[in-house]
């Protein structure tokens, strides 16, 4: 069995995609949005770095402006008495000018020669996220902050369309007609992995100052040969359509540029996982595979069924074989994967045994003087 640990795709890292980032209206402070409204946040907050902080602090809402520049930008919150989140900002603020909210002197700030600064943030879990209004008349209210509130005004949806491949959510998927190609500056990993991918091909290319250092291409197809059931099916099968890839072997390089391409004339994917991956044991056979269903069956008087469709979650089970010394290693990492996610993978060419989820529980026999079977069983995420 290999574990690997994906790697985080954030602004950082995540180079460009063919697929628009054009779900809703994006968010701004000074727009009103009504109740059942929905909108995208995509664009980073920013850190504003004051000399001298205001007599009278900035309120979330709070539309400050440089008397010398004229520039302008909304206040999210305060961090600090000389520090602000802030949002939406016209340009850029003069060096040694006063800034503040204007007719209010309390709120102006008269600063040194080398502020206002002006700092990005990237916290990865805020952006490019999909929100929607609960109340009406909503406005000045930033939404990562706001669904974080006692009594909120707006409900996180999800991932915008781009990012939904890496939301760690595999029922979720990024589409885009014809193809979807996505490309990466993860650092040093030795595989890609799709799941819940609709692909009539996919290609992972690899490189590392402009050589190319790996380059695959697996069919979005499998043939039905190996487990056909009958003759009709030998004569008129149609070959199965695959959905979840891995690509191994390539080789680690903290510079390299990944390049992911999914071609279909409706090209999606769930879950794109990038990492290095660690061998923790033997698979022994015997391997226990589930399918949870999350949908929700309503009987009404007469006995019959409302099904109302909700994503499906696998769960395994596995038996490991390993040393005794590696058995130690082995659950140091199921340890960790206790309370995280991570990609499981029983058999590389049993394609049903990737699994995107957390370790449940483990247990470890140690019968043998040399060798210990390590039982673990892990949940999906949906």
């Amino acid at each position: 069995m290999y574990v690997i640990e994906p790697i985080e795709i954030t602004d950082v890292n995540f180079t460009s995609s063919t697929v628009a980032e054009a779900d809703y209206t994006e968010f701004t402070m000074s727009a009103t949005f009504a109740e059942d409204d929905y909108c995208q946040v995509t664009t980073v907050s920013e850190s504003l770095w004051l000399d001298v902080a205001p007599a009278t602090a900035w309120a979330a809402g709070d539309l400050i402006t440089g008397t010398t520049s004229g520039q302008t930008a909304y206040v999210v919150e305060k961090t600090s008495t000389t520090t602000y989140k802030i949002r939406d900002r016209s340009g850029a603020f003069t060096l040694d000018e006063i800034i503040g909210v204007t007719g209010t002197p309390a709120k102006l700030a008269d600063q040194g020669a080398v502020f206002p600064q002006i700092v990005v943030l990237y916290p990865a879990n805020k952006y490019h996220k999909v929100y929607q209004s609960l109340i009406a008349g909503n406005t000045l209210k930033f939404p990562p902050g706001d669904v974080l509130l006692a009594s909120p005004s707006w409900l996180e949806i999800g991932a915008t369309n781009p990012w939904l491949m890496f939301d760690a959510v595999v029922g979720t998927q990024t589409e885009n007609a014809t193809s979807i190609v996505v490309v990466l500056g993860p650092g040093a990993i030795d595989s890609v992995t799709l799941l819940n991918t609709e692909a009539a091909s996919v290609n992972v290319t690899v490189t590392v100052s402009a050589v190319e250092t790996f380059n695959e291409t697996q069919s979005g197809t499998e043939s039905t040969g190996s487990t056909v059931l009958n003759v009709w099916e030998y004569l008129y099968g149609a070959d199965v359509a695959k959905t979840d890839f891995y690509f191994e072997g390539i080789p680690p390089d903290e510079t390299c540029i990944v390049t992911i391409t999914i071609t279909n004339t409706l090209a999606k994917c769930g879950s794109c996982i990038v990492g290095q991956s660690t061998f923790i044991g033997k698979t022994l056979w015997g391997v226990i595979r589930e399918v949870r269903s999350s949908t929700r069956r309503t009987k009404d008087v007469f006995g019959n069924y409302t099904l109302t469709s909700g994503n499906s979650a696998k769960k395994m089970q596995a038996k490991l074989s390993m040393s005794n010394a590696q058995a130690i290693e082995t659950e140091r990492i199921a340890t960790k994967y206790l309370s995280a996610n991570a990609l499981w993978i029983a058999g590389v060419d049993y394609s049903n045994t990737y699994i995107h989820g957390f370790c449940w529980k483990f247990r470890i026999d140690i019968s043998q003087p040399k060798r210990d079977i390590f039982d673990i069983e892990i949940i999906g995420t949906t």
